[in-house]
């Protein structure tokens, strides 16, 4: 009940130190995804309309991302 009460009475330092803490931490640095190979699973016989397909999407998909899928 008092930090509701504390916080009612004082809005924008409160708002302050919340955006100041915000900005404060370090930058964080994104990591190239995928760091290795896809494998992608397809539930199918090998050689069915399915296999082809996805054996097709999965090649372009490769040279966009230039990462390997296996």
């Amino acid at each position: 009940m008092k930090l509701m009460t504390l916080l009612s009475r004082r809005p924008v330092p409160s708002a302050g130190l919340a955006l100041a803490l915000a900005c404060s931490g370090s930058m964080a640095v994104a990591q190239s995804y995928p760091s290795r190979a896809l494998i992608a699973i397809i539930p199918f016989a090998g050689g069915s309309a399915s296999d082809v397909a996805s054996r097709i999407v999965f090649d372009k998909m490769s040279n966009a991302m230039g990462q390997p899928i296996l």
